[in-house]
């Protein structure tokens, strides 16, 4: 991710921007609070010209390491919500720079939670294209499937990382469903049911969101078993309060996104909440199916005087 970072800096910029920056003479604070101003109060129509060239500087900053996240990211939340069409063509690259900064050991734990917080503001972006988040995700359960395999003693350091990888797996999941459950309130999602729009525009982007959700949804149930044989190994090696709720956070989330399908998981995601606890939630439903079929068999009968 880092090394994308690096990439990313050699990338031709626009003479605008270029400009904008030279004339800041350092003082992005400044600069950042004045894109704000413009993006906030301007009106939408004449600021939307300026928006290219904003979302440009933004993602000149996130190459290079400051300290101005949070006004940056502010400036990012305005644009996703005013000027979605405009900040979409830069939404890969610019969460692919918020993902190196939040996944940076050396970066401070309070960045991190800004930067996570942030991916809720821009859940249409996410809703519409789920591949992308579900190949994110797909990624940090990778790196998370790694530290569980690792047989060396656990240390603080992995811990951290896990928890960084966690909570993004956790913002990116919970961004993406809830852009698909706001759109999914929409009125085009009752086109389908009027027959004489079949054809139309409406009935094309219901399919199209229904296609989306199906995607999600199918995603998430072929994922599910990784992550439960991940997290049932990570919470035996690391017994960590942090860790058991990022992690049932993330199991509440499956929960919510495969709703009745979840029902066939649910034994083995008890284990990995009640493991802490030195509970086998499996073998205590078994011992209460073999209780319960023990009292419900018949009793044998009564032995006769030959029997005796």
């Amino acid at each position: 991710m880092l090394q994308r970072v690096q990439q990313n800096a050699l990338k031709p910029r626009c003479k605008k921007c270029e400009i904008f920056l030279a004339t800041s003479t350092g003082k992005y604070g400044d600069v950042l609070f004045l894109m704000w101003i413009l993006l906030c109060v301007g009106d939408g129509t004449a600021a939307e010209p300026f928006v290219q060239h904003i979302l440009e500087t933004c993602r000149v900053l996130l190459e290079n390491e400051m300290p101005l996240l949070e006004p940056l990211l502010g400036v990012l939340a305005v644009c996703g919500s005013q000027f979605s069409h405009c900040l979409e063509p830069y939404f890969v690259d610019i969460v692919d720079l918020l993902l190196g900064w939040a996944l940076d050991p050396e970066h401070p734990e309070g960045d991190r939670r800004l930067i996570v917080e942030s991916f809720l503001k821009f859940q249409p972006m996410w809703a519409r294209n789920p591949q992308f988040p579900v190949t994110l995700m797909t990624n940090f359960l990778g790196d998370m499937e790694k530290i569980a395999q690792d047989h060396t003693s656990p240390t603080l350091q992995q811990l951290h990382r896990l928890l960084a990888l966690a909570s993004c797996f956790v913002a990116v999941m919970q961004a993406t469903a809830l852009g698909l459950e706001d759109a999914s309130s929409k009125p085009f999602s009752s086109s389908t049911t009027q027959p004489s729009l079949a054809d139309s525009p409406l009935a094309s982007e219901t399919e199209q969101h229904i296609d989306r959700m199906n995607y999600m949804v199918g995603s998430a149930k072929g994922m599910l078993p990784r992550v439960i044989t991940c997290f049932k190994t990570l919470g035996q090696k690391f017994q960590n309060f942090r860790w058991l709720n990022e992690a049932l956070r993330c199991l509440q989330l499956f929960a919510e996104v495969l709703k009745e399908s979840f029902a066939e998981f649910y034994i083995p995601v008890l284990n990995i909440l009640f493991q802490g606890l030195g509970i086998d939630v499996e073998r205590q439903v078994w011992k209460e199916v073999a209780s319960v079929g023990l009292t419900l068999a018949p009793a044998p009968a009564a032995l006769n005087m030959q029997q005796v």
